[in-house]
This record gives C-alpha cells, structure tokens and sequence, in this order.
C-alpha cells in the first residue's frame, strides 16, 4: 500500500547504490558553484546544508519529500550523488536554487497517478517514485477506475449506483480533510532536478525554491506574503 508519509520522489531508492565521481566534483567546485564575491547576500536564502542562491520575492522553502522531478529533464544519477557529495564535504556551499511551479494534490491526481503505476509510467507521468494516495487502499482502487470498481464489488446496476454514491461521498469527505495527500501543496520542478535530489541525498529536509507562474497563487491558497 502506498504511504503518503514516504517522499514523492525518493532520491535514496533512485540513486542510492551509485558512486559519485571524483573528477566531476572537481568541475562542480570551479566551475558549476556561483563565486561568493558575486552573490548578492539579499538573494541567500540558508537551509541546513546549503545556501540557495535565488530571487528575493520568489522564494520558498518546502519539504525535500514534496518535490518531483521534470520528466523532460533526464537524470543523470552521477551528477545527483556528486552533488550530494559536494554538499556534504563544503559545508554550506552556494548553490543556484531550483525552479518550481506549485500546485496542489487533488483527487484526478490520485487516481490518475495510481493509474500510472500500473502503466509503469509512473515518473514519465508524474515525476514521482510513488503514486498519490489517500491513504485508502480502496478509495485510491475506485479513483484509479470508478467503472471497474462499481462493476467488480456490485451485482446488478442498482447496487453499482449506489455503490457508486457511497464511494463518491467518502471520496469528498478526504478530500475536505485533507486525507493522505490530498490538498498537499507540491513543488514541480522546472529546472533543478540534480540540484533537488542532490540536496535530499545529503540529508536537507528542506530547501528554497524559485517559483514561477505566481500570478496563480491564491488558486493554491497563497499570496505573495508567502514567498520570501
């Protein structure tokens, strides 16, 4: 069963088992790192491990296990552990902040995404390593196929419609409390997918992100006030 308290994308099972490489690191040191003396110490945003370099006014700090990947954008698993590495040996090194758009979890979502795991389409879809729950097992069943459901637990048409109304009511109950994921405020990557997971191998629980798209953000129940 999936547990909505596991990370979205989870760097660890993804990358764990990878080596990072030592020339490359050298690289990401001279070349990749913004120079210090550059940096504008307004657009420092600090979390625990890193200094995110970013867009006063734009910024948010969210979970590491609330953020997904960009599809389009192919991992390399190398450059995600080497990154790791770098943050774990600088202490503290500047790094450019991610970019993300947010939305929130909704009901199409779970079921959609259930859906894709079965397709094992789940990141090409998604950008995550785990489907989005109710916590439920058998709501997250119907919202992946509401037909399918109905039609496998019911025995004529009558008890399908009312099977039907029951599982649509528990389905807006969880959504109105805000069940497993549901209503979670997630962060989309659009650029930043080593930098992220990166971050989350090397312990950070949290990190700064750059947002875009903000003249929709009382759609996801924030306002400008919310971005530092």
């Amino acid at each position: 069963m999936t547990d909505s308290q596991d990370p979205l994308f989870d760097a660890w099972r993804v990358f764990g088992d990878t080596e990072y490489d030592p020339d490359l690191l050298v690289e990401m040191v001279e070349e990749w790192l913004p120079v210090a003396e550059d940096i504008d110490p307004d657009s420092v945003y600090s979390g625990r491990r890193v200094r995110w370099v970013g867009t006063p006014g734009l910024m948010f700090k969210i979970s590491t296990d609330d953020i997904v990947a960009m599809q389009e954008n192919e991992f390399d698993p190398v450059k995600v552990v080497t990154f790791a590495e770098l943050i774990g040996r600088r202490g503290k090194p500047y790094i450019d902040a991610p970019t993300v758009m947010l939305r929130r979890v909704d009901l199409s979502d779970v079921g959609w995404s259930q859906e894709a795991m079965d397709l094992d389409e789940l990141f090409s879809s998604y950008g995550t390593t785990r489907p989005y729950t109710t916590d439920d097992e058998n709501l997250d069943v119907y919202l992946k196929n509401p037909d399918q459901y109905v039609e496998h637990y019911a025995d004529n048409e009558e008890e399908e419609e009312e099977l039907r109304q029951v599982m649509d009511s528990r389905a807006q109950e969880a959504l109105a409390s805000n069940d497993g994921d549901l209503g979670m405020l997630v962060a989309q990557l659009r650029d930043g997918n080593h930098r992220a997971f990166g971050a989350q191998l090397a312990g950070e629980d949290y990190i700064w992100v750059r947002v875009v798209q903000t003249d929709f953000l009382e759609d996801k129940g924030l306002s400008r006030d919310d971005l530092a």
